[in-house]
């Protein structure tokens, strides 16, 4: 039977699936390893916070605690702090009209898609200020400059173990044990090529084992290292409307080496205990789905639905002494 044939016919490039730019940018978010998500119900949170200074933390009784029989037993005062923060709130809309939506009614809804994209916008805006907070020296201190300068032409020289290192002993001098490196995918891939921690790595591990983000968490182990994350988020920095101009997340400035915790809180002995630097928190009385809301509309004098995207999450730095930056000097 002859193919059928028909030469008015026309692609219809209409029916075929929707093309969705940069879908996949959430899968690289790390944020939730740095800053778990902590529930707050309130917009203004109250925290007890022992300090090291004030509750007599890290003491020990040398000898000017021997104390004779009956003799008066030396009194020191512990003292709690308290801390607090207000959840940050931050909220959009975009318009739908119904033209727009019966143009395309056909093969997808418009507002649904909007909905889509709000959602995706309040993950990725955790990610952003979460970066933010991490690569902070006003939260963890001024930056301690590389060894060597992690510049391509020191590829040789780089010595990102002993950067390491040196962090996790400042992180030490402050009362608290790294477990955690964040740095950029620039920086990763630049330190990974270099020939001392391709040595170091070699050395730990055996012959045969390559630089990578497994490979470095098991090469440090043995210093408390739990977790290596690479920071490789990217967002649309353009004007509203313009070209889209792709901005990494994570800067290669610094190095951040410090304390995560899996979960917000936990107890230890007895007591609900951040268990990191900081968490994400949210206002789940007004934010309950993780801290995102995203809202639709009517507004019948434009005749068009509204979808509004919320988000009350955002970082709350608890402890500073859980965290210490490294200076790449990158370039």
């Amino acid at each position: 039977m002859p193919a059928y044939t028909n030469s008015t016919a026309r692609p219809r490039q209409e029916l075929a699936s929707v093309i969705r730019e940069g879908r996949g940018i959430n899968k690289l978010n790390i944020h939730s390893q740095i800053l778990p998500a902590l529930p707050v119900n309130k917009r203004t949170v109250h925290l007890v916070k022992a300090k090291i200074a004030n509750a007599q933390l890290a003491r020990i009784l040398d000898d000017y605690f021997i104390t004779a029989p009956g003799a008066n037993v030396e009194r020191m005062t512990a003292t709690l702090n308290d801390d607090s923060f207000t959840v940050t709130i931050r909220k959009r809309e975009i318009q739908v009209p119904d033209e727009v939506e019966m143009d395309y009614a056909d093969y997808l809804s418009v507002e649904s898609l909007m909905a889509a994209q709000a959602a995706e916008a309040v993950e990725i805006t955790t990610e952003y200020l979460t970066a933010a907070a991490i690569m902070n020296t006003t939260n963890f201190g001024s930056a301690t400059n590389s060894a060597v300068a992690y510049t391509e032409a020191n590829i040789a020289t780089i010595n990102f173990v002993r950067d390491v290192y040196d962090s996790i002993e400042r992180v030490l001098d402050k009362g608290e044990v790294a477990d955690t490196l964040v740095l950029s995918s620039q920086v990763y891939k630049r330190i990974r090529r270099s020939t001392l921690l391709t040595n170091y790595v070699v050395s730990q591990l055996g012959k045969g084992y390559e630089v990578n983000q497994s490979n470095l968490q098991l090469a440090f182990a043995d210093v408390g290292i739990k977790k290596v994350l690479i920071g490789n988020s990217v967002y649309n920095s353009a004007s509203d409307g313009a070209t889209p101009v792709m901005s990494r997340i994570w800067g290669n400035t610094y190095v951040w080496v410090g304390v995560s915790g899996d979960s917000a809180s936990a107890q230890e002995d007895g007591i609900a205990t951040l268990q990191g630097a900081g968490v994400n928190a949210y206002w789940d009385s007004y934010t309950p789905a993780d801290g995102y809301g995203v809202d639709t509309y009517r507004e019948e004098k434009t005749e068009s639905n509204i979808v509004r995207t919320k988000t009350s999450k955002a970082p709350y730095i608890a402890n500073g002494n859980a965290g210490d930056l490294i200076a790449t000097q990158f370039s």
